[in-house]
């Protein structure tokens, strides 16, 4: 995990600070989005990721992960499906070929909402695809517990530890990030 931790923090996929989001602020920030520009760094994280796999036929990416599933289809061989993010047709944002009846495993960028992982598990079941499990880039801390299996690569709370305790993040922002994801994300 040190290695990946290194590499996502060298190139800004994550962030310390103070950062303004939708519903106030957050003391770190994940980008994510920026994967694909990082071959190196996605390439990593995909070798870590497929021992976790499992025995699936498909692999289900959210919006926020797609070169991750994608890199992982290509490695494992395994089908892709992936979700377009929609809210507005809830059932036909899951764009790939499936048919009923197949375990999948779904690829996430980051745990951080309980709620969306929730709808879209609920989304791949409505057409079939039986989410058997997660695996994410990212674990914020939300998920104590799930209906399914997950397996994130990188902990966001041990990630605080770990540089708090290498110098690399200062004692009172790891305070700091520790409280607010203690205040947003119970356990």
């Amino acid at each position: 995990m040190a290695d990946l931790v290194q590499m996502l923090l060298k190139t800004g996929l994550l962030q310390f600070g103070r950062f303004a989001v939708q519903s106030g602020w957050k003391p770190y920030r994940l980008n994510l989005h920026m994967l694909p520009s990082y071959p190196d760094v996605l390439g990593a994280l995909i070798e870590e990721a497929v021992p976790a796999v499992g025995e699936v036929d498909r692999l289900v990416a959210a919006a926020d992960a797609i070169p991750f599933g994608v890199g992982l289809s290509l490695c494992t061989g395994i089908p892709l499906v992936y979700s377009r993010g929609t809210d507005e047709a809830p059932v036909y944002d899951l764009v790939g070929a499936y048919d009923i009846g197949h375990p999948a495993l779904l690829a996430a960028g980051s745990l951080n909402s309980p709620e969306l992982m929730s709808r879209l598990i609920g989304r791949a079941k409505q057409v079939g695809l039986e989410i058997e499990g997660v695996i994410a880039v990212v674990d914020e801390g939300l998920f104590q517990s799930a209906p399914v299996r997950i397996h994130a690569l990188v902990k966001l709370p041990s990630v605080v530890e770990m540089l708090v305790k290498n110098d690399q993040l200062p004692a009172g922002q790891g305070q700091m990030v520790r409280e607010w994801l203690n205040r947003h994300h119970p356990g």
